[in-house]
């Protein structure tokens, strides 16, 4: 196994949760997809997010699948990676390959709450590219 050794104060910072962020619109980019099957073997794409905060970038991920839950998700995301990306999507050709790493994106970021198997933890509700000449994408806040 490859690891970094770190010392005691590292580590421990390492250790300690970040907090959440709040619930809002920010800046991001994506960092990586790839595709995999989920435990009940649908297939899905698993996104990585990098979000800049004060603080530096926060990385979320993001499983996105072909399920209606997250339809919106999908397509705006293809759409904030481009005119071709959007095209695949349309087709029903979309792969990992075909999102562009390194797209800056607008990034809706919302809350899900603890359950007794996980703590609270931030979660991607919606996509957009970053403003264009003035001109906003709307982006969706899930409610639950």
């Amino acid at each position: 196994m490859k690891f970094v050794p770190k010392t005691e104060d590292d580590a421990l910072k390492a250790a300690v949760r970040r907090a959440l962020l709040e619930a809002g619109v920010y800046d991001g980019v994506l960092l990586s997809v790839i595709e995999k099957l989920s435990k009940a073997e649908n297939e899905m794409f698993v996104a990585k997010i990098g979000i800049h905060t004060a603080d530096g970038v926060i990385e979320l991920t993001d499983y996105v699948t072909g399920s209606e839950q997250s339809a919106l998700r999908l397509r705006h995301l293809a759409s904030a990676c481009g005119p071709e990306t959007l095209a695949l999507y349309e087709k029903a050709t979309l792969s990992a390959s075909d999102f562009k790493i390194g797209t800056p994106l607008r990034v809706t970021v919302g809350i899900e709450k603890a359950t007794k198997k996980y703590r609270a933890r931030n979660c991607c509700e919606d996509f957009a590219a970053p403003e264009v000449a003035g001109v906003v994408t709307p982006l969706v806040r899930m409610t639950g």
